[in-house]
């Protein structure tokens, strides 16, 4: 459920927004909204590694916890490219990029099918 307070010249002045359970955001997303995104929802490793096994690799190997979705700074750093490419391959169509409208910006995020995706094109040398 989401509410809003109007400002007298028709600006928005607060917003409160309730995720249904299981919903998970993307990582790095402003301090306002860091708190929503502090859950990650229960997935067992062997669920997690066998749905999506380079993924999976990868996000051992640098420390980070698997999420359903991720900002485009850690989906850069996931696939070991920089933003720039990232941006670039989004816009080629190689990988899958969602937006979302935080604070009145259009903000990229990764989900964790359109990066398993994306690394198996890499290892098959498609990317």
């Amino acid at each position: 459920m989401a509410t809003s307070e109007k400002h007298k010249a028709g600006r928005l002045q607060s917003y409160r927004l309730a995720l249904p359970a299981g919903v998970v955001l993307p990582s790095g997303l402003p301090a306002a909204l860091a708190d929503m995104a502090q859950t990650t929802p229960e997935e067992s490793p062997a669920a997690t590694s066998n749905e999506y096994p380079r993924l999976y690799r990868r996000l051992c190997d640098l420390g980070l916890t698997f999420q359903f979705a991720y900002s485009q700074r850690v989906a850069a750093r996931i696939i070991d490219r920089s933003v720039r490419t990232l941006r670039e391959w989004s816009r080629q169509g190689k990988i899958v990029c969602y937006r979302t409208c935080i604070a009145s910006t259009l903000s990229p995020y990764y989900t964790a099918r359109s990066l398993e995706s994306c690394l198996r094109a890499c290892e098959q040398g498609k990317a």
